[in-house]
């Protein structure tokens, strides 16, 4: 008996056709499959991407906060008087510390902070206490602040204890909030008191005769700027 035909996929004498593929569905089906595949793995990519940036802004913050804290540490506990903290007119913060106690043939030395919002960036200058004095550039000390300074209780980088019977000497409340703006659980804040050891009652810049605050008299005003 003639064979008059053959299945879909074999030829005359019963082989597989060589043009014998995937079905629609199935092709369809593969592609779906991949295209998961794909996604979950790019998932954990993304995830552990975003995980790793995590972790170094957390420790790019720790870094910037306790250099600062360092630094201030260093050249608070030897001055002998600390301004009040004020804000300039760009809307920085400062605050200035004068420190006597000099090697021979140096006269004293002021050192002024600034935390400038604007640009998000801590940094320090210092001059001799002298109208001969020349006032260095600005030191950078740490980038990506993020102090709030918005609402009825701002986070103020800089606060003046003055010194009095309870407390023998002028403290100076330092607090820091370092960290990409608007990365909520990242970054570092810290705050602490440093304490003047050469300061008193007597120092020039503890006075405040009207309670406002504010010192009656500022220390190192030979080259004294707040812009």
């Amino acid at each position: 008996m003639a064979v008059t035909g053959a299945p879909e996929g074999f030829d005359t004498s019963g082989q597989e056709s060589r043009d014998a593929g995937f079905t629609m569905t199935e092709l369809l089906t593969s592609m779906f499959i991949f295209a998961v595949i794909i996604s979950i793995f790019l998932a954990g990519m993304v995830s552990m991407t975003s995980s790793t940036v995590r972790a170094q802004d957390v420790s790019d913050a720790g870094d910037s906060v306790r250099l600062a804290f360092q630094t201030l540490d260093k050249q608070i506990r030897y001055a002998d008087s600390i301004n009040s903290p004020g804000v300039g007119s760009s809307g920085a913060h400062y605050v200035e510390f004068l420190t006597s106690a000099q090697e021979d043939g140096l006269l004293p030395l002021c050192t002024q902070w600034r935390y400038d919002p604007t640009a998000a960036t801590l940094s320090y200058r210092t001059w001799r206490d002298a109208p001969t004095g020349t006032v260095s550039e600005w030191r950078m000390v740490a980038d990506d602040m993020r102090n709030d300074l918005s609402g009825a209780t701002p986070d103020k980088p800089f606060v003046l204890l003055f010194a009095a019977s309870a407390q023998l000497r002028q403290e100076l409340v330092v607090s820091l909030s370092s960290g990409r703006t608007g990365e909520i659980g990242t970054g570092a804040d810290i705050g602490t008191r440093f304490v003047a050891r050469n300061s008193s009652v007597q120092s020039l810049s503890n006075h405040d005769t009207n309670g406002d605050g504010i010192s009656d008299v500022f220390v190192c005003s030979s080259h004294l700027a707040r812009p």
